[in-house]
C-alpha cells in the first residue's frame, strides 16, 4: 500500500510538471498574441471594441465550465475513472455534453439576438460606430462558446483519467491559432481576424483532445437525475457565486466604466493587464507545482504543523519572486511596454498610457500573488466557500467605490485600475487574517523576515535598474534593438544585483531556486518526461547484482579481493572517514554490498547493521563480517527499512544513490530520516557527478579523440564500465543532491572530489587539469564524485516544539 502511495505521489509530481510546462507555453504565446494585436491594430477604439466582444464568450465559458473543471468536474469524474467504471464515466460525460449543447445552443441564439444590448453592457461608452463594430465581432465570436465548453468537459475527463498530455496544451494551441489567423488575415480583415482566430482556437482545443478520448462511448442522452450531477452542483455552487459576482461587478463594470474614459481606455487597460498576468501566472505555476500537492496531502493527514510549514514555504517563495518582479516592472514600465507593444500601429502615446496604467496595476500584482497561495491552502482543506465569500465582499466593495468615483466625476483610468489593485489587497489581507485565525501565526516560519530581506534586496536592485536604464535610454538608438538593449542590459544587471544581495543575506529561497534549476539540468529531456507518464520505471532487478558484479565490477573489488575485506579502496576510505564512526554508535549501512564497510564499523567499536536487497550481497557480507563481531546483515529494501524510528547514529548510503530511480530514492531518503536519531548523520557518497557525464565528458572525449585515444572513450560515458549501463539509473550533481536532502528535511553539506590522477603528462595538460579540477565553475563539471553529510532538521508540531516522527517501523533491531 505504501508503495502505491509513493508511486501516486511521483505520478502527480510528473503530471504537475507537464501542466506547468503547458501553462508556461500558454503564457508566452498569450503575450505573443498581444504583441501581434498591438503591432497590427494598435490600441485604438477598434481594439477596445474587439476586447469587449471577446470578453463575452470567455465570461460565458468561465461561468458554465471553466470555473467548474478543477473544483467539481475532476473530483467527481475521478470517482468513475477506473477501468471497471469507465462506462459510467462515459455515461456521465455524455449527459453533461448533451446538457451543455442544449444550454449553449439556447444561449447562442439569445446572444445573437441581444448582441447590441450585451455590447452596451460591456462598453456602453464607446462611440456608435465602435459599438456597431463590437456587435459584429460578437456575432462572429459567439460560436466559440460551444467549442470552449466542449473542450473544457473533455479536459476534465482527461485529467480524471490521468491523460495529462492532451489538456495541458489546450491554452497554448488556442493562442497559436489566434496568432496565426491574425498574421494571415489581419491586414485584409482587420480586427475581425482576431475574432475568427478565437473561434478556430476553440475548435483546435477540441481537436487536440479527441485522440485522448478515442475509447470514449459518447451519445446524446439527458439523464437529469444522474446522482453525480447533484454532487457537481454542490461543489460548484460556491465557486459559481463568486464568479457571477466577480464577472458582473468587476469585469463587466470595469469594461463599462473604462469605455466612458476614452475610446482606447479598454485597450490600454487590457494591454497592461496582459503584462501583469505574465509574472503572476509564472509565479503561481511555480508555487502550485511546489506546494499544492503537498498541502493537499498534509491537509488529509490532519497535521497542522507540516501544513503550516509548507504554506509558509509557498508564501516565502512567492515573496522572493514577486517583490523583485513588481519593483522591476515599476522601474522599467515604459521600456517594457515599448519593447512588447510599440510596433506597427501602436504609437508612443499608447506606450505612455499603458505604462501609466501598468504602474497602478503593480500593487495588485503583489497582493494577487500572495492571495493565490492562501486560496490554495483553503482549497486543500476542502473549503471553497470561504474564498468565494471573501471574493464577493471585496468585489462589491470595489464596485461601490468605482461607481461612486464615476458619479463624482473624478474617475480616471489609472484611478480605476488602482481601485482594482485595492480590491486585490483587501482580498489578500482578509485571507491572511482568516488563515491566521484558522492555522495560527505564520511569522515564526520566516515569512515576515523574508519579506523584509527581499524588500531590501529589491531596493538595491531598483537603484541598479534606474542607474543603468536611465543613461542607456539616452545612448541607444530608437527602435526595437534599442528597446532590447535597455530592457536586456538593465534587467540583467538588476537580476545580478538582486541575486548577489539575496545570496549575501543567505535567503534560503534563492538556494531553493538554484537547486531547482540544477534539478532541471538533471533531467534527460522531453522524451524522459513523456515516458514518465507511463508510470515510474521498475526497480533494477536484484539478480543483476550477483557475485560476479560485486567481485569484478563494483567499486573497490580489487582491494577487497587482495585483502579479503580488510582494506578499503581510496573512494570508500574517504567516504568512511567523513562518516566519523565512533565507539558505541549504532550504524546502518544501506546497500552493504560485500560487507567491508560493516567490518570497518565494528573495528571502530560501532554496532553495525547492513541491509541489501541482492541475495549475493547478503551472503558476501555475512562471510566478511567475522563471527562474534557486533554486526547483523539482512536482506531488505532501502525503501522499507525494518527498524524502528530514531534507532541509528549514522546511516550510510555509499554508492547506492545512482542505482535507485528517483521515486525509489525519495522513499529511501525518507526512510533514512525516519530511522536516524535527531542528532544523527546521513552520509552519502555517489558517483559519477551527472554534470561531468553530461557536460564535461564530451569535451574530455573530444580531446582524447584528437590525441588518438578515442577508442577508449565511448559516446555514452556509462559504457566505460559496461555493467553500469543497466544499473546506473539516477546519477546526481552536487546541487540536485543538496536539494533532494533539503526536501526531505535535512540540513546538508555537499561537496565534490575527484580521484588523484597519477599520469605522466605535459605541463599544458597539468595546468589545464589543475584549473578544471580546482577552479569554479569548471570544477563543478569536471569533478566526478559527490559527497554529502546531512543532519535532520527538527520537525515542529502545530504548537511549535520539536517532536520525533511517528513510529512506522516493522520490528526492533
Amino acid at each position: 500500500m505504501e508503495d502505491n502511495a509513493s508511486l501516486e505521489q511521483v505520478r502527480l509530481a510528473q503530471a504537475a510538471g507537464l501542466i506547468s510546462l503547458g501553462n508556461i507555453a500558454s503564457r508566452v504565446l498569450g503575450l505573443l498574441r498581444e504583441m501581434v494585436k498591438s503591432g497590427l491594430f494598435g490600441a485604438g477604439p477598434a481594439v477596445s471594441a474587439l476586447n469587449a466582444a471577446l470578453r463575452v464568450p470567455l465570461t460565458l465559458y468561465d461561468l458554465l465550465i471553466g470555473g467548474m473543471i478543477s473544483s467539481a468536474l475532476v473530483p467527481v469524474f475521478s470517482e468513475y475513472a477506473s477501468r471497471e467504471r469507465a462506462h459510467e464515466l462515459w455515461h456521465l460525460l455524455s449527459t453533461l455534453v448533451s446538457g451543455m449543447l442544449l444550454l449553449v445552443g439556447g444561449l447562442l441564439l439569445l446572444g445573437e439576438l441581444l448582441a447590441p444590448q450585451l455590447i452596451w453592457l460591456m462598453a456602453g461608452g464607446l462611440d456608435a460606430p465602435d459599438q456597431a463594430l463590437a456587435v459584429q465581432l460578437l456575432r462572429i465570436v459567439l460560436p466559440a462558446v460551444l467549442f470552449l465548453n466542449l473542450a473544457g468537459l473533455f479536459s476534465a475527463a482527461l485529467y480524471a483519467l490521468r491523460r495529462f498530455a492532451y489538456p495541458a496544451f489546450t491554452a497554448a494551441i488556442f493562442n497559436t491559432a489566434v496568432v496565426l489567423t491574425a498574421l494571415l488575415l489581419g491586414r485584409w480583415w482587420g480586427v475581425r481576424s482576431m475574432a475568427l482566430g478565437l473561434v478556430l482556437g476553440a475548435i483546435a482545443q477540441v481537436a487536440l483532445q479527441v485522440p485522448g478520448l478515442k475509447d470514449a462511448r459518447l451519445r446524446l442522452t439527458f439523464s437529469v437525475h444522474h446522482p453525480a450531477l447533484r454532487r457537481i452542483g454542490l461543489l460548484y455552487l460556491p465557486i459559481l457565486l463568486g464568479l457571477i459576482v466577480d464577472n458582473l461587478f468587476s469585469v463587466v463594470l470595469s469594461y463599462h466604466l473604462a469605455s466612458h474614459l476614452g475610446g482606447s481606455a479598454i485597450a490600454w487597460m487590457e494591454y497592461a493587464a496582459q503584462i501583469i498576468q505574465f509574472p503572476l501566472g509564472m509565479v503561481v505555476a511555480a508555487v502550485s507545482l511546489a506546494t499544492l500537492p503537498t498541502l493537499s496531502r498534509q491537509a488529509g493527514n490532519g497535521d497542522l504543523g507540516p501544513f503550516r510549514q509548507t504554506l509558509a514555504e509557498g508564501l516565502r517563495l512567492v515573496l522572493f519572486l514577486i517583490v523583485p518582479a513588481t519593483v522591476a516592472l515599476l522601474v522599467l514600465s515604459r521600456p517594457v511596454v515599448a519593447l512588447i507593444f510599440e510596433h506597427g500601429d501602436f504609437t508612443p502615446t499608447d506606450t505612455t498610457a499603458v505604462a501609466e496604467v501598468l504602474r497602478y496595476h503593480l500593487p495588485g500584482l503583489f497582493f494577487a500573488a500572495i492571495d493565490q497561495v492562501l486560496i490554495f491552502a483553503f482549497y486543500a482543506r476542502k473549503d471553497t466557500l470561504t474564498p468565494a465569500l471573501v471574493g464577493v465582499g471585496t468585489t462589491v466593495l470595489y464596485a461601490l467605490t468605482a461607481v461612486t468615483l464615476s458619479g463624482l466625476g473624478v474617475l480616471t483610468l489609472p484611478l480605476l485600475v488602482l481601485v482594482n489593485s485595492c480590491k486585490w489587497a483587501a482580498h489578500a489581507l482578509t485571507m491572511l487574517v482568516l488563515t491566521r485565525a484558522r492555522l495560527g501565526p505564520l511569522g515564526r516560519f520566516g515569512v515576515w523576515r523574508v519579506l523584509a530581506q527581499v524588500a531590501v534586496a529589491s531596493g538595491g536592485m531598483a537603484l541598479a535598474l534606474w542607474g543603468v536604464a536611465r543613461p542607456l535610454q539616452a545612448l541607444v538608438p530608437p527602435g526595437f534593438l534599442g528597446e532590447v538593449a535597455v530592457v536586456g542590459i538593465s534587467g540583467s544587471v538588476g537580476a545580478l544585483v538582486y541575486g548577489l544581495l539575496t545570496w549575501r543575506m543567505r535567503i534560503p529561497e534563492g538556494q531553493v531556486l538554484r537547486a531547482a534549476l540544477a534539478d532541471l539540468m538533471n533531467r534527460r529531456g522531453w522524451m524522459r518526461k513523456m515516458e514518465a507518464f507511463q508510470g515510474p520505471a521498475p526497480s533494477v532487478p536484484p539478480d543483476r547484482y550477483d557475485a560476479t558484479y560485486f567481485l569484478s565490477v563494483c567499486e573497490g573489488y580489487e582491494e577487497f579481493l587482495v585483502s579479503e575485506g580488510r582494506e578499503l579502496s581510496r573512494r570508500l576510505r574517504e567516504a568512511f572517514a567523513v562518516a566519523g564512526i565512533g565507539s558505541g554508535m549504532r550504524v546502518l549501512d544501506v546497500g552493504c554490498g560485500r560487507g567491508e564497510i560493516l567490518r570497518h564499523c565494528t573495528r571502530a567499536g560501532a554496532i553495525a547493521y547492513g541491509i541489501d536487497y541482492a541475495q549475493a550481497a547478503v551472503l558476501l557480507s555475512r562471510e566478511v563480517v567475522a563471527a562474534g563481531e557486533a554486526a547483523g546483515v539482512y536482506q531488505a529494501d532501502a525503501r522499507h527499512l525494518p527498524f524502528p524510528d530514531a534507532t541509528f547514529d549514522r546511516v550510510l548510503l555509499f554508492d547506492i544513490v545512482e542505482h535507485l530511480y528517483p521515486w525509489e530514492l525519495d522513499q529511501a531518503i525518507r526512510e533514512a530520516r525516519r530511522v536516524l536519531k535527531p542528532d544523527g548523520r546521513l552520509v552519502i557518497h555517489t558517483a559519477p557527478n551527472v554534470w561531468y557525464d553530461r557536460y564535461a565528458y564530451p569535451v574530455v572525449r573530444l580531446v582524447r579523440i584528437l590525441m588518438g585515444q578515442g577508442e577508449r572513450y565511448p559516446r555514452n560515458p556509462r559504457a566505460l564500465i559496461p555493467a553500469n549501463l543497466d544499473v546506473h539509473v539516477n546519477e546526481q550533481s552536487a546541487l540536485s543532491l543538496w536539494w533532494l536532502l533539503r526536501r526531505h528535511g535535512f540540513r546538508a553539506r555537499v561537496w565534490l572530489a575527484t580521484p588523484p590522477q597519477n599520469r605522466r603528462e605535459g605541463w599544458l595538460l597539468r595546468v589545464a587539469r589543475y584549473i578544471l579540477f580546482h577552479w569554479p565553475p569548471f570544477r563543478w563539471f569536471f569533478e566526478r564524485e559527490v559527497f554529502a553529510v546531512a543532519t535532520p532538521v527538527a520537525r515542529r508540531s502545530a504548537s511549535g516544539p520539536s517532536i520525533p516522527p511517528p513510529f512506522r517501523g516493522t520490528q526492533g533491531v
